[in-house]
């Protein structure tokens, strides 16, 4: 669509500074351009909307909406819009993109001078993707001129048939009355088990809002992921007129609001930044609303995750993970800062060609995995290098800064987004500040990642174990995944120890261990041999660096007597069968979930396999054995019952779950 430029033509960016303010049509010049009506099926629309193409364009098309004129554009399965500046700064100019089908794309538009009060209408853009298999693309947007004055509209509309996938990422939306992005009726629930959405869902990325009234992101729908987002107001909050003529304007601006949906629908917000204060606030403010509504009972549960906030969080069906209090407000890199930036292909979205510049926008790979770093910000660059077993390659937001060098990539982090492909596993990860990593989509503890860091304090010549002994060797266990956590056990013959990668799930006891993996890798000193091993799915094992068929060991050892007897003789070597006491962990309340737990006792323990059950084929952790040594009691129980027989008394308990455990007579 784009074409090389008149030699008369000539285009100034637009100020910077505006963005989000009430004055904040971007100044400067642009190229005045022969335009396509992108409408209908005719030749031209063709040419103007066709397959999909690189999202970097030097130049783009200028379309000037005439004083009065509402300019419409549809777009249908497979079309494309981009790399076009819609001027809509005339009084009464008025845009409305309407696109609805499957492998849409918006790419690379800017919208110039904010809409008025004779542009009073709806939304800029209605989206939607009817087929539960289809998806879109809304990329590299600029939307932030925003309304004027008694002014009632929404920047993006996705309406209650969507059922598919939109992807929005690189987006600037502010200064919008009536809710700056409305995603919420295709998870709209009437009542329990009842829905009048289409159930799709939608995801925002490397994306900045700015002073949007009633909500930055009106969302409702399970699955709707929200990452490296920035949030913020600055006193500058288009009120919601009461009438066309204006009135008791209202202002009630929230970052995330729900209003439908169940609790059992989930929306994750990641790395976002939040400043929505009563203090930067011209009236009522709130970060994240979801609780109990009086008409549709209670609401989507939101998940905010390593996000820092400043503002209000309210409503019992908001739930917060490693949420700080320190936001920095700067947009993110990806995100355009004027139209003319975004309608030439500016930020950082794509593949690096090996120049500087970004390529495609929609990334292809054969490489199985992904790997996502992200944080910093534009005056604090973060550095990483990490390392996989196999193959790696870009993916995305990968620019001349960042290398490969065969396994091994390094880069820099400054508010935005690398994002790599890879296969085998992450075996190692160092950044010079915190950064927010994920594979595959899910948060991962880079301590877990590192081969090298040496995050318990042990040194990587040499360790030892809690009684001093010296542990020369080393075990090593890698695999699984964010989405497939593989628990293991171990034992080995003399010590053992926490070298690299040990956190608070893995646990020593004795001579054995049991933990987790869940794409990284744990790492143990030992002095002897390994005795047993097993897991609940497949991992890779090494010791002292060579790999091990873990067939060659032997089963994770039970030091109760291996007939299933007890042993209940008192001190002077007679029985009293009068202390033998039954002790129950019970998983079947929650069969999806395992809990993980430890005894310990006055007397002495062993596993009572006859009254231990699994409930409709157990977990695949139901096939670890437990371990009991002499006095204590470790254990994994999935849907199923598992039982001890014991003497004296218990003296401590610790259940990681929703197992149950109760005690009965002998």
């Amino acid at each position: 669509m784009a074409r090389r430029p008149d030699a008369n033509e000539s285009s100034d960016a637009g100020k910077q500074d505006h963005i989000g303010s009430k004055d904040g049509a971007s100044e400067g010049g642009y190229r005045r351009r022969g335009y396509l009506k992108l409408v209908g099926s005719t030749a031209a629309a063709a040419a103007a909307i066709g397959s999909s193409a690189t999202a970097a364009a030097a130049d783009y098309d200028t379309v000037t909406v005439g004083q009065g004129e509402r300019r419409t554009i549809s777009l249908g399965d497979g079309d494309t819009l981009e790399d076009t500046l819609f001027d809509v700064s005339a009084q009464g100019a008025n845009l409305f993109i309407r696109a609805s089908g499957s492998d849409w794309t918006i790419r690379n538009v800017g919208v110039k001078g904010s809409f008025d009060r004779d542009a009073n209408d709806g939304q800029v853009m209605r989206c939607d993707v009817p087929s539960s298999s289809g998806e879109a693309l809304i990329e590299n947007v600029y939307l932030a001129d925003g309304v004027g004055e008694d002014t009632n509209k929404t920047a993006i509309n996705v309406g209650p048939d969507h059922a598919g996938h939109i992807e929005c990422r690189n987006l600037a939306v502010a200064r919008w009355s009536s809710n700056a992005i409305y995603a919420a009726g295709f998870g709209r629930i009437r009542e329990p088990g009842t829905t009048d959405g289409a159930g799709g869902t939608i995801a925002f990325r490397n994306s900045y809002f700015c002073n949007n009234n009633i909500a930055h992101l009106r969302l409702a729908a399970d699955g709707t992921e929200v990452e490296n987002c920035v949030f913020e107001n600055t006193s500058d909050v288009p009120p919601i007129p009461t009438s066309h003529g204006g009135g008791s304007d209202v202002v009630n601006s929230r970052g995330i609001y729900t209003g439908y949906g169940d609790p059992s629908q989930t929306i994750t917000v990641k790395n976002c930044d939040f400043n929505i204060t009563s203090s930067n606030t011209n009236g009522a403010a709130s970060v994240a609303i979801s609780g109990n509504h009086a008409t549709y009972g209670e609401l989507t549960t939101v998940r905010l995750v390593d996000c820092q906030t400043q503002g209000r969080i309210v409503g019992d069906n908001v739930e917060t993970e490693n949420v700080g209090n320190s936001p920095d407000t700067t947009p993110p890199d990806a995100a355009p800062m004027t139209p003319e930036e975004a309608a030439s292909g500016g930020g950082t979205s794509g593949n690096s060609d090996g120049s500087g510049n970004t390529t495609s926008s929609d990334p292809q790979t054969d490489l199985s995995n992904t790997i996502t770093v992200s944080g910093g910000s534009a005056t604090n660059l973060v550095e990483y290098e990490f390392t996989v077993s196999e193959d790696l390659e870009a993916y995305e937001g990968i620019t001349a800064e960042d290398t490969i060098d065969g396994t091994t990539a390094q880069g820099g982090v400054a508010g935005g987004a690398d994002t790599y492909a890879f296969a085998g596993e992450v075996t190692d990860f160092s950044s010079t500040e915190d950064v927010a990593v994920t594979i595959n989509g899910q948060s991962v503890d880079t301590a877990e990642l590192s081969d090298s860091s040496g995050s318990d304090g042990s040194s990587s010549d040499g360790s030892t174990d809690s009684s001093g002994d010296e542990l020369s060797r080393t075990l090593r266990i890698a695999g699984g995944s964010p989405s497939n956590i593989v628990e293991y056990r171990l034992d080995v013959s003399d010590a053992l120890g926490e070298h690299e990668g040990i956190n608070e799930d893995d646990v020593i006891t004795g001579t054995g261990a049991e933990g987790t993996v869940a794409g990284g890798a744990d790492t143990y000193a030992f002095a002897g041999e390994v005795t047993g091993f097993e897991a609940t799915d497949d991992v890779s094992v090494t010791v002292d660096g060579e790999t091990l068929d873990q067939t060659q060991f032997g089963p994770v050892g039970d030091s109760g007597p291996s007939d299933g007897s007890t042993d209940d003789s008192t001190s002077d070597g007679s029985t009293d069968s009068s202390t033998e006491k039954l002790l129950l962990v019970d998983g079947t309340a929650n069969p999806d979930e395992n809990s993980r737990y430890r005894f310990t006792v006055s007397g002495t323990a062993a596993k009572d396999q006859e009254r231990s059950t699994v409930s409709d084929g157990g977990m695949p952790w139901d096939s670890i054995s437990d371990s009991v040594n002499d006095d204590q009691i470790i254990g994994i129980v999935g849907n199923g019952v598992d039982a001890y027989r014991f003497t004296g008394e218990l003296e401590t308990i610790d259940i990681r779950g929703d197992a149950t455990h109760s005690v009965e007579q002998l």
